[in-house]
């Protein structure tokens, strides 16, 4: 599966969209308002907007107008510093105007504080995801591309492995069934995968709060432990980026508290 520990998505999160990069490549984005998309900025970052495209979930696919990735990101990248990259790492794609007329949309939350505990659901167009021992013993995870939409969900956890700047999610993969897992429910302690970059993190039923970025993996012969970092929508530069760029190419954001 994608969402790991996911469910299936196909008839829910109609906001949570694909994105096609040169119709191979695929991100996940969150609709915002009639004509805006938001999402990862490495989903777009280097990237005509005529090699991207918006599917929805009755496979109707939608041309980029224009399409920005935070400042920040695009200069960090630059110095090659991918670390603070990541903490700007969000991208807004615009599309002809009441494009996602029909569909809900999420409130970007500006002042959300980060508190360890809170339950948040993820959502994206990942590949599939499968354990395998390697010939050492080794767990590792194999990723089969599906780009079939699933939701999973999780916990905000303390940031120890992502920079403190992000939002933070756990997952510890056991390599035997007959291991204790505290969560053995499908849909529980889910992360992301190749795939879901962009997709929201979701706080409530339509408040978003970050955006799948990165994640950060340590392995070994019994498990695997997992930490997704997204992209902390709140951060004062990236509500100032989400701004700005309705100035400069017509994006609308709409916002919760």
């Amino acid at each position: 599966m994608n969402v790991t520990h996911g469910l299936d998505a196909k008839n829910y999160y109609p906001g949570v969209v694909k994105i096609l990069i040169s119709d191979q490549g695929v991100c996940t984005g969150s609709v915002v308002s009639n004509n805006t998309v938001i999402t990862a900025a490495h989903c777009v970052y280097g990237f005509d907007a005529k090699h991207l495209k918006i599917v929805l979930d009755d496979g109707k696919e939608i041309q980029v107008k224009k399409a920005i990735a935070h400042p920040l990101y695009e200069e960090y990248m630059q110095k090659k510093d991918y670390g603070h990259a990541d903490v700007y790492d969000l991208g807004v794609i615009v599309v002809d105007d009441n494009s996602f007329k029909s569909i809900p949309r999420y409130r970007v939350i500006r002042s959300y504080k980060p508190n360890v505990g809170d339950l948040v659901t993820m959502v994206g167009y990942g590949c599939r995801t499968t354990k395998k021992i390697d010939e050492e013993g080794y767990m590792y995870v194999d990723c089969v591309k599906a780009s079939v939409k699933r939701y999973g969900k999780n916990w905000i956890t303390e940031s120890t492995s992502c920079r403190k700047e992000m939002l933070e999610v756990r997952e510890t993969d056991y390599k035997s069934d007959d291991d204790e897992n505290p969560f053995p429910i499908k849909g529980l302690l889910s992360s992301t995968a190749e795939g879901d970059s962009g997709g929201p993190l979701l706080l409530g039923v339509d408040e978003i709060i970050g955006v799948a970025s990165s994640s950060v993996t340590f392995e070994d012969k019994k498990k695997i432990d997992k930490s997704d970092c997204f992209t902390n929508l709140a951060h004062p530069e990236n509500i100032k980026f989400l701004r700005e760029a309705k100035d400069k190419i017509g994006a609308f954001i709409t916002y919760g508290l």
